[in-house]
């Protein structure tokens, strides 16, 4: 071993310990707060719950575009601009790219469609009086082909200011990954993926914390600013008696499952989530600078939390999970047992139901599926069926069944 040799493993060793606190350095303190806007309906119901949302700056999807050999396939889905001017001054954009052979930016009509759209999105906004912050461009890029992604992406920065592309946690470390972390204003690290779950599970949470931890630390190490994407929706994998998957909906609830087969409930878990917003916010690298929330909740989306749960987790507090059980008079004079969530996220419905003490007090009473009435050492009990295990929505009601008392006995 020459001296030249253990002179270079000293410097190493040296620029090694000088970098390693920088990459593992925590900084304290709240992160911005972003949400996606992704319906493709911009309905009051959608500019009401982006006005009531307490988050820094929402990103709008404006438009889809697919790339093909023969050209290029624009779906629109821009805004109610007027209407989103009432709710905020300033927005950020992003534009979808579902596919691009050979990479997106193998072709130079790539880049002048990008280019094109996003001079649009500019003229559009700026007649409606909202300041664009960002272009977010949203691509799933083959991780083989991301060197020619990045190469798409310098030079559309070279042409706009603010562009930020979403980046997988697959993606780093590989070739072109450097590239890609600089070639723009910061990138998006999306921290939710649905992998295709086992037939038999049941339930699969879409977010895992300990991956993404890693992930984080990893994608801090390149210098440059990011923010991160958290999952607020869910998704139903269906598969067919054989287990193969059939399909996988995201937003609509509306098919019926294939005979003998099964379900999957995938799922963004609000208390996981609350608890790791609240550790990143007490420690996280210096250079990860906020959270994008994916999506906007509105009240008809039945796949996704309501504001309230959002709020919470947004704040790093665990949102309540309670059940009130009330009885409402009903005009024949017999009183509806009813259950309301009263929290801020889902609650389950509980397992059994106290409704009367005496029930010799009765003249007649009934419950509704997936309940059912029985006495117990004379107390009227609602029973959940064994096999049911049914969630409310924070703010929903449901009847439970109803009773009828007896005439109250004249005085002596």
């Amino acid at each position: 071993m020459t001296a030249e040799f253990v002179q270079r493993i000293f410097q190493a060793a040296v620029v090694a310990t000088i970098l390693l606190p920088t990459a593992c350095q925590r900084t304290p303190g709240p992160l911005s707060q972003g949400v996606y806007v992704w319906q493709r309906n911009f309905s009051p119901e959608v500019a009401e719950a982006l006005a009531t949302i307490p988050c820094d700056e929402p990103c709008l999807l404006w438009r889809e575009m697919t790339f093909q050999p023969s050209g290029v396939t624009r779906t629109p889905v821009a805004p109610d601009l007027p209407s989103l001017a009432r709710s905020t001054t300033k927005a950020g954009f992003a534009i979808r790219i579902p596919s691009a052979p050979n990479g997106l930016g193998s072709d130079p009509s790539h880049l002048e469609a990008v280019s094109g759209e996003i001079n649009r999105i500019l003229q559009e906004t700026t007649q409606a009086g909202i300041a664009v912050t960002e272009i977010q461009i949203d691509y799933d890029c083959p991780t083989r082909l991301l060197p020619v992604y990045a190469k798409f992406l310098a030079d559309l920065s070279k042409r706009h200011d603010s562009i930020v592309p979403t980046a997988l946690p697959a993606w780093i470390g590989q070739p072109g990954w450097r590239e890609f972390a600089r070639a723009a204003s910061g990138f998006v690290l999306q921290l939710h993926s649905l992998e295709v779950p086992d037939p038999a599970a049941g339930e699969a949470p879409l977010f895992d914390p300990v991956p993404a931890r890693g992930a984080i630390d990893r994608a801090a190490r390149e210098g440059v600013p990011f923010r991160i994407a958290l999952p607020t929706y869910e998704s139903l994998a269906i598969f067919d008696a054989e287990g193969r998957l059939v399909a996988i909906e995201s937003e609509a609830i509306s098919r019926d499952l294939p005979a003998n087969g099964r379900a999957v409930r995938c799922f963004s878990d609000p208390l996981a989530l609350a608890a790791f917003v609240s550790e990143i916010q007490r420690g996280h690298p210096e250079n990860l600078r906020g959270i994008f929330w994916y999506r906007l909740p509105v009240a008809s989306d039945r796949r996704n939390w309501s504001a309230a749960t959002l709020a919470a987790v947004m704040a790093g507090r665990q949102p309540t999970a309670a059940i009130e059980i009330s009885q409402e008079p009903m005009p024949n004079g017999a009183e509806r047992i009813v259950a309301t969530s009263s929290g801020e996220m889902p609650a389950e419905l509980p397992r059994k139901i106290r409704i009367e003490d005496r029930a010799d007090t009765l003249l007649a009473y009934d419950a509704l599926p997936p309940y059912k009435a029985e006495i117990l050492a004379g107390a009227l009990i609602f029973s959940l069926d064994q096999n049911s295990s049914r969630r409310l929505r924070d703010g929903e009601s449901r009847t439970l069944g109803w009773i009828r008392r007896k005439p109250a006995s004249p005085a002596p």
